[in-house]
């Protein structure tokens, strides 16, 4: 699924909302069977977030990574709506 610029940023701040570094490995390794520090070396979280969601679109995997967040905050809105708007875009092909 690519996503816009505007989509990235979006997405970026919902996990940036809901997520620490700690809480984000553990979601890649759990869900996505891959390890944080494979994919991004040290550094800021925004930054890092960034580097997770641009890998997971080269790779294909941005669905199955946006599944995951939603599963691991149920309860936080943020997330929940980014993940409906991304969902609803990508069955429009936008």
């Amino acid at each position: 699924m690519p996503l816009t610029g505007p989509q990235k940023q979006q997405l970026q701040a919902a996990v940036l909302s809901a997520f620490n570094a700690s809480d984000l490995e553990q979601l890649l390794a759990f869900d996505l069977n891959v390890r944080l520090l494979q994919i991004v070396g040290q550094g800021p979280l925004d930054q890092m977030v960034f580097a997770v969601i641009e890998w997971c679109e080269q790779q294909g995997r941005t669905t199955e990574f946006l599944n995951a967040i939603a599963r691991a905050r149920p309860h936080k809105k943020e997330i929940q709506d980014v993940v409906a708007m991304l969902r609803a875009a990508a069955d429009r092909g936008t």
